[in-house]
């Protein structure tokens, strides 16, 4: 931020109350960068007051002056003595400002008070509203008018005033615009005086100064009231302003002789922006009174602001004796708009001298022909009074000036005083063209052409032309173009030929015109000879003779004429006129497809053809071996088609892959051979064999829920670390999932995995560790799922739910010693038997009843895989870390095992057309190649309310249409795979597929699939009364009675609930209270609540829905 900087300037003393008091004023003003704040301290003194001035008064600013402003203050100084005083002002003397600098707070001012009641002076005065500035409203660059009205208050009348103005105060560096004398101003009187300003260069705020009597020449009773300014803003020019004066205008000769060459040299001035391609004028007169057009020129390079341009015009003052004023004339059309129009003109003048000489030149007609003589005379006087020498010159020119012929070049012709020759001299028009000429007598004197003489005559001539036409054969067919050919040659002498019409004329045998063509000869100069074409076509016109007929026009006026004949032949001889078109669809056929042969035969000829024979040839291009052939018989009469779509079909089952030409021919009666009217090529292409389904699909949700031994540190790619900052291993597991087909998605941290039970596009779990136990909640809904039919597989960790619920099958016991054990699997749905050493963590478990003990721990004999069934679902347990277990040797064993593990427990999805809302529908695309490579690009299409979800991304789809691009090779299989999730609102929606294939850089569409899904939706409410209903007809004991009485008022609870709304907490509150009337069901052992735990189960599984996609 800058500081303010207070300064002052112009003390000023009002005398007019002298000797009672006097008026002293000063201006301060902010030189800073920053807002000078009000209430400044300004002293005044009667001398130096560091030498003992004597205090007058002190006053204070009265507001806040920004950078570049000023405030003036005053004092009132009372009972003020005559005399001398040399008056001090004093800005901030106790220096409570920061300032820039303090050298500028103090100004001085010398007066002398003199009593007007006693001497007899004039008092010269003016005050700002005495200065008026025309216009007001300026631009840099234009002039104005400074007037200031000088008042005259004393009582002595002044003479021969001086006034200066400025631009700037004057006693700092101010400029001068201009001063003037003003010749007297009476006592109590007023005179004006006025300068020109010219704002050039002055853009922005300016203050004007008029001071009187600067010199100080005149005595007055106050010299203080002499100056007085004002401000005024000067606009940046937004235009040009192009500007002359007649200073900028230089001629070579202010007093030419007549026939010498005059320079008028202009300086073109741009006082406002940038302008180019500026047009002046040379008039000789004033343009706005008739003055005549000389020349024009075009400035065509920039000027920049504040620039000038020079241009030259030249003259020639023969036959101009007299006084003229030229004048130059910027941008005469107005094409600039400029900022000021009335300064682009100025004018200077000379005066043109006689030459005393009479030139006079005659012909003996006005009127020839070509290769005629013309007889001239030219007459010369001498009007002097002494004798001259001059050069005589004779030509010919056209009506523009420009010489066709030179008949007298430099003849010396000596003259008298007054003396008068004739001179005779003759001329042939030869060839020269037909038109208006002149014949000009030039006289030149010492170099300078001083008289000149002139006579208009015309030449004149007979149009003649010559033609011939022809054409370029004798006979012709049907449909076939006939080029007549024809020649037009100029046979007069001297004369072009323009615009001449050249019509050509068919007639048939009866005389009848059947066709025109008019052509226009723009130019045609002597013996020039041209060639034009005229094209006809023969089309349906009969056979017979034909005639062809040239005719050339002046105007109306027939200047020539010639002929020519030739015959057209019938349609039947050749088929000539017989058009075709045949179409093979589609154009790109997959091997095993038929494809279509249309066509098209039109008969264009000039008769009926009662009998056409029609071909259609498949040919390999290759081979040139015919494949297929198809004939047909037709009658087309004169102007006829025939259309034939859709009833010829040809297999492509015996054709090879490739391209293939569908040939259309013809032939009549008459003919021997076929003529082929059109061809249309087909490609052969090995196809793909493509299917769409509801697929029975396997979506895994692995928890690694364990630590492993390696050094903390060592991160590579097949390592994850866990929220321990324990590395873990999974490459091979990874590829075991890959191998055994499945989606899969791994989790390393418990909320993540508690977060994804409630994702339901996973069909299956695997937990690998017992690192952490579930939250309870979270037990419970992970428990119940895999009772509802999803499968779970677990190393290590059997705790499912709050009341151990028999999920896994196994009984946990203890922790083993030691870190490898020997396992030995019996023959079950997951391995065969065989024996492998495990590694890691194990335990000691017990088989519940009802479980399948599927291999065991050789030391101990302990159950080291447990199959189970638990409700809908199954599970596989392991007792070792099966994680830790997996490793290069036994990787083929093990991951058979998981492989066989994952088929053990999925539950195949049964019903693949109905679906419940938010329920993860999996949609398979399978396509195979049947030979061919292709690159495809799949375009799946969803309803509104639908999601999309891409295992092989892991990621939720926005676009609809969702596009995917594959390649596949020779005879290959690819599964284009995702998971649709169903909306909320029930009905029957279609998900479609659209499979295109990569041909010239674009995609053409092979197939369209589609599969219906039927969402039945869950009524949450109905279904909690169907539960409520179920439960109260259960058949149970007094203790279970009650049990079954506290899982309905938590069943109410979650219906009231859902009546006062919905969100994401009253969903987990629904939640719970569905657990804890679960948990109680499962307490109920008097019957069998397996259906109503599944129904349960469904409700808790809509609210589940809910909460993970909210």
């Amino acid at each position: 931020m800058g500081i303010s900087d207070a300064t002052l300037s112009y003390i000023t003393a009002d005398s007019t109350n002298f000797p009672s008091s006097v008026k002293i004023s000063a201006r301060l003003g902010n030189g800073g960068a920053f807002v000078l704040p009000l209430n400044v301290d300004v002293n005044f003194y009667d001398g130096d007051p560091a030498s003992g001035g004597i205090f007058i008064g002190a006053t204070k600013t009265t507001k806040d002056i920004q950078p570049g402003e000023y405030e003036n203050v005053s004092v009132t100084w009372n009972n003020t003595t005559t005399g001398v005083h040399n008056v001090f002002a004093v800005a901030d003397g106790s220096n409570k400002i920061t300032e820039c600098s303090r050298n500028n707070n103090i100004a001085n001012a010398s007066f002398t008070f003199i009593d007007s009641s006693i001497i007899n002076l004039p008092d010269l005065t003016l005050t700002p509203s005495d200065i008026v500035i025309i216009s007001p409203n300026l631009v840099d660059g234009q002039s104005a008018i400074i007037n200031a009205t000088i008042h005259n208050i004393g009582t002595l009348g002044s003479t021969n005033v001086d006034v200066a103005f400025y631009d700037g105060d004057p006693a700092n560096g101010g400029t001068l615009i201009g001063a003037t004398t003003v010749p007297g101003v009476g006592a109590g009187a007023t005179a004006m005086a006025s300068v020109v300003w010219n704002t050039y260069g002055q853009s922005g705020r300016n203050y004007i100064h008029v001071v009187i009597d600067p010199q100080n020449l005149i005595v007055e009773l106050n010299k203080n009231n002499n100056a007085s300014l004002v401000a005024i803003d000067v606009a940046v020019p937004t235009k040009p302003d192009l500007a002359i004066t007649i200073s900028d205008i230089n001629v070579s000769n202010a007093n030419p002789k007549a026939g010498e060459i005059l320079l008028v040299d202009a300086t073109i001035h741009n006082l406002g922006t940038v302008v180019s391609n500026v047009e002046v004028s040379l008039y000789d007169g004033d343009p706005a009174a008739g003055g005549t057009l000389i020349m024009q020129k075009t400035n065509t390079p920039i000027i920049q602001s504040g620039g000038t341009a020079a241009l030259s015009f030249e003259i020639n003052t023969l036959g101009l004796s007299g006084n003229h004023v030229y004048y130059i004339y910027i941008d005469p059309n107005n094409k600039i708009d400029e900022v000021n129009e009335t300064n682009n003109t100025a004018s200077v003048s000379t005066t043109i001298s006689l030459t005393n000489l009479n030139l006079t030149i005659s012909t003996d007609k006005t009127d020839y022909t070509a290769d005629e003589v013309m007889q001239i005379a030219t007459n010369i006087s001498n009007l002097a009074a002494t004798g001259r020498t001059e050069s005589l010159e004779i030509k010919i020119t056209d009506p523009f000036g420009s010489a066709v012929a030179s008949l007298i070049t430099d003849q010396q012709v000596t003259l008298d005083a007054n003396e008068n020759k004739t001179f005779s001299t003759t001329w042939n028009t030869g060839n020269i063209y037909s038109g208006d000429y002149k014949v000009v007598a030039l006289l030149n004197e010492t170099g300078v052409v001083v008289a000149r003489a002139e006579k208009q005559f015309t030449i004149s001539s007979i149009k003649s032309v010559a033609s011939k036409i022809s054409a370029d054969k004798m006979s012709y067919k049907a449909n076939e173009t006939v080029t007549v050919s024809g020649t037009v040659q100029n046979t007069a002498a001297n004369i072009i030929l323009s615009n001449l019409t050249a019509k050509v004329t068919l007639l048939n045998a009866n005389g009848t015109v059947i066709y025109t063509s008019n052509n226009t000869i723009p130019t045609l100069t002597p013996g020039q000879l041209i060639q034009q074409k005229s094209y006809w076509n023969t089309g349906g016109n009969p056979q017979g003779s034909y005639n062809v007929r040239l005719e050339v026009f002046d105007g109306s006026n027939l200047l020539s004429i010639s002929t020519a004949s030739f015959t057209i032949t019938g349609t039947t001889a050749s088929a000539q006129g017989i058009n075709g078109s045949i179409s093979a669809t589609p154009n790109i056929v997959y091997a095993g497809s038929d494809i279509s042969i249309g066509y098209t035969v039109t008969n264009s000829g000039n008769e009926d053809i009662p009998n056409l024979r029609i071909k259609i040839l498949i040919v390999d291009p290759l081979t040139q071996m015919v494949k297929a052939e198809i004939t047909d018989q037709q009658a087309v009469a004169k102007g006829a088609s025939i259309v034939v779509l859709g009833l010829n079909n040809v297999a492509t089952s015996a054709l090879i892959p490739g391209t293939y030409i569908a040939i259309l021919q013809v032939a009549t009666d008459a003919m021997t051979e076929f003529k082929t009217l059109s061809k249309a090529n087909f490609e052969v292409k090995t196809g793909l064999e493509i299917t769409k389904s509801i697929s029975d699909a396997t979506n895994l949700l692995v928890w690694v829920n364990k630590k492993c031994d390696l050094l903390p540190g060592i991160l590579n790619m097949s390592c994850l670390c866990d929220d321990s900052r324990n590395y873990i291993q999974t490459d091979l597991l990874e590829k075991a999932l890959k191998d055994a087909g499945v989606n899969y998605h791994i989790v390393y941290n418990k909320n993540d995995f508690q977060q994804e039970i409630r994702n339901p596009s996973y069909t299956d779990y695997m937990i690998l560790g017992d690192k952490y136990l579930l939250d309870s909640n979270f037990a419970d809904e992970l428990r119940e799922d895999v009772f509802a039919g999803k499968g779970i597989i677990s190393s290590l960790y059997v705790k499912y739910g709050g009341l151990g619920a028999p999920v896994s099958g196994a009984l946990w016991l203890s922790y083993l010693l030691f870190s490898q054990h020997t396992i030995d699997l019996t023959s079950s749905p997951i391995a065969a038997a065989n024996s492998f050493l495990a590694y890691g963590k194990a335990v000691s478990v017990t088989a519940l009843s009802g479980a399948t003990v599927a291999g065991r721990i050789r030391t101990i004999h302990s159950p080291a895989v447990v199959l189970n069934d638990y409700g809908q679902g199954r599970s596989v347990y392991y007792a070792f870390d099966l994680l830790e277990t997996l490793n290069e040797q036994n990787y083929e064993n093990l991951a058979n095992m998981i492989k066989n593990s994952i088929l053990y427990v999925h539950r195949p999805l049964i019903d693949n057309s109905s679906f419940l809302s938010y329920q993860f529908v999996p949609v398979n695309v399978k396509i195979k190649s049947l030979g061919g490579v292709f690159d495809l690009q799949v375009k799946e299409t969803y309803p509104a309310g639908f999601r999309i979800y891409d295992p092989e991304t892991n990621q939720f789809i926005a676009d609809n249409p969702w596009t995917k691009t594959l390649n596949i090779e020779a005879n290959e299989t690819k599964n284009f795979q995702y998971f649709a999730i169903t909306p909320d609102t029930q009905g029957l929606y279609a998900l479609n597929t659209e499979i295109g294939f990569l041909e010239d850089g674009t995609y053409k569409t092979y197939t369209d699939l589609a599969v219906n899904i039927t969402v039945a939706g869950v009524d949450k409410t109905v279904l909690a009364d169907d539960i409520i209903s179920t439960l109260r007809a259960l058949r149970v004991n007094i203790i279970d009675k009650l049990t079954v009485n506290l899982a309905i008022q938590y069943i109410e609870k979650v219906k009231n609930r859902d009546k006062q709304g919905n969100s994401k907490s009253i969903c987990q509150e629904n939640i719970l209270d569905m657990l804890t009337a679960i948990n109680k069901i499962i307490l109920v052992t008097s019957c069998d609540t397996t259906h109503v735990r599944l129904m349960m189960d469904t409700l808790l599984h809509s609210y589940e829905n809910e909460y993970y996609f909210w």
